[in-house]
């Protein structure tokens, strides 16, 4: 019936021998009418019809069941289409969804959308397991990056392309390539080995704007044939995919890109910030200092005439106190306007440590214990050994004063990789959370005589050196750390002795040093 596409009626089915025909007339069948379904001029099944009475169908039978047949044929097809119709509406909604997600892929996310895709296309085509697998670099090795669907084995391992012709075929040709059966296909890397599952594979290129990212790989029961709407729907699905990889990449290097530029414009407004202020502090500096020099001659000239004694000298000390204040203020001043490119010189960076502290600590707060430790293997330097003085200095004050009660002040000097390390820790109670950011701002202090230059003037010697000033603090203590990278070449001197005479300074660095 299915082959003429057209009634058939046989009214004793047991007289041909057949098996079937012999088994109907056992059960007391007389008579078989099997009529075609029929939509357009296609038979999609048939409807075939018993009867237990030795009763021929009529010609008025065949018609009328020709009729039905006919209707039944026009709804299956009608049913076939919706249920067609509506898997490629699921298709194209899962399509477009993972399409909105590719574009709006923002770094970070790429592993959760391989995840996701790998699922959808498990779901629309009914596969046991989707493995997402991309390039290592740019080599021949392959990787898993995700995988939806039970463990099957040998499957989610890393594969050398060299290996399988299924995946080289898929990536040269840019085309979808599949196999019913993997143990029995020699393009598998799976062909004639007895301990890993039959089972039949769909590979889809994940092709990005410049490259072959990787596949996708789909198993499903072996012995299924991928139809094309399969490998359209995974095609479709897998450019998405790669597009997202590219967007993710894009993005991310986007992000890193605006930071650099953000760090840039944050810097040169910093730069010029400091110039400016800069420039007002040398003003200051200048317009003050002369004052500063009348005040000084004034005060020894009236110890001389008056003889002062009693309250009299004693307001003549204040005004003296003060205005060697005021005068420290301007040389913080000056020496944060004066700031200049380090002139740099092999010289040996311990050396030059030690007569900082002793500089910073020639009377040190009562209860401070001093350590110096110097890393072996750490070998002449080129730097501004002036400007790395006053670096010290600044730090080791601070770090002094930060310990009124006392406490353990440690120096360190070691190398660190490819650079020299000056690290300046205390015991204190650390730099409370709130001002943290604001540390290295110039002007900005706590203390009540301070000017909020040190450590300003700090950043900007360490910087100028091509060097990072890095900051640790907490409930037991700050640690300021200041790396030297290897200055650049040109830039080396005369080794200094480290036998020479240090220049003169207020004296040697009381308390233990080890």
């Amino acid at each position: 019936a299915l082959a003429r596409r057209r009634p058939v009626v046989d009214s004793e089915p047991g007289r041909t021998g057949a098996p079937a025909g012999a088994a109907l007339a056992e059960e007391g069948i007389g008579a078989v009418a099997a009529v075609p379904l029929l939509a357009k001029e296609l038979a999609v099944g048939a409807l075939c019809l018993f009867r237990r009475a030795a009763r021929p169908f009529t010609d008025g039978d065949v018609t009328l069941l020709s009729a039905i047949g006919m209707q039944l044929g026009v709804a299956v097809d009608a049913a076939r289409q919706h249920a067609d119709i509506r898997r490629r509406a699921r298709d194209l909604e899962v399509i477009q969804t993972l399409a909105l997600r590719a574009l709006s892929a923002e770094p970070g996310q790429g592993e959760a959308l391989l995840r996701e895709t790998a699922g959808a296309v498990a779901g629309a085509l009914s596969a046991r397991q989707v493995i997402v697998m991309v390039r290592e670099g740019e080599g021949q090795l392959l990787v898993p990056a995700a995988v939806h669907g039970p463990p099957l084995p040998d499957a989610g391992r890393r594969v050398e392309l060299s290996r399988s012709p299924l995946l080289q075929e898929a990536l040269r040709s840019g085309a979808p390539a599949w196999t019913e059966n993997t143990r029995l296909d020699p393009r598998s890397v799976m062909f004639g080995r007895d301990e890993v599952p039959p089972t039949a594979t769909l590979v889809v290129p994940l092709a990005s704007r410049s490259t072959q990212r990787g596949v996708m790989v789909v198993l499903a029961d072996a012995g299924r044939r991928f139809s094309e709407a399969d490998c359209a729907l995974a095609s479709a699905l897998g450019a998405g995919l790669a597009m997202a990889l590219d967007n993710t990449e894009l993005y991310g290097r986007l992000i890193a890109a605006n930071a650099d530029l953000r760090r840039e414009q944050e810097k040169n407004i910093r730069k010029s910030r400091l110039e400016a202020l800069g420039e007002l502090s040398a003003v200051i500096a200048h317009e003050v200092r002369n004052p500063l020099g009348v005040i000084f001659n004034s005060l020894g000239s009236l110890r001389r005439l008056t003889g002062a004694e009693g309250d009299v000298r004693m307001l003549l000390d204040i005004v003296g106190e003060e205005a060697e204040r005021l005068n420290r203020i301007v040389g913080d001043l000056l020496d944060f306007a004066r700031h200049s490119p380090p002139l740099l010189a092999v010289d040996h960076l311990e050396q030059v440590v030690d007569e900082a502290v002793g500089a910073a600590l020639a009377q040190p707060p009562p209860g401070v214990e001093v350590l110096c430790r110097h890393g072996a293997g750490l070998p002449p330097w080129s730097f501004d050994a002036g400007q790395v003085r006053q670096a010290v200095l600044n730090l080791v004050v601070n770090a002094a004063q930060a310990m009124p009660g006392g406490g353990r002040l440690t120096v360190r000097t070691f190398l660190d990789g490819g650079a020299a390390v000056i690290e300046v820790e205390d015991t204190g109670p650390g730099i409370p959370e709130a001002i943290r950011p604001r540390v290295f701002e110039p002007f900005f202090t706590t203390k009540a005589t301070g000017t909020g230059l040190g450590l300003p003037v700090v950043k900007r010697i360490v910087e100028g050196h091509g060097g990072e000033l890095q900051l640790r603090t907490g409930p037991g203590g700050t640690c300021f750390s200041m790396r030297f990278p290897a200055a650049p070449s040109g830039a080396a001197g005369r080794v200094r002795d480290p036998s020479a005479a240090s220049p003169p300074g207020p004296g040697p660095v009381p308390g233990p040093i080890h």
